[in-house]
């Protein structure tokens, strides 16, 4: 993986809360299946980016 700078993250967070909003806004509201997805769309997103981030600081 390529390494990330500080804007690369921020963008990839903007796009991330962009498509969680238009996923709550396409189903009216936050159910159990909305919460989950954003849970495991998070996880799978921001793992790679939080061990980078901990590699950086080493």
């Amino acid at each position: 993986m390529r390494k990330l700078s500080n804007f690369r993250i921020c963008c990839i967070t903007l796009l991330w809360l962009l498509l969680c909003y238009l996923l709550i806004k396409g189903y009216h509201g936050i159910n159990t299946r909305v919460a989950l997805t954003i849970f495991f769309s998070g996880v799978i997103i921001f793992a790679p980016i939080y061990k980078q981030i901990k590699k950086r600081k080493e």
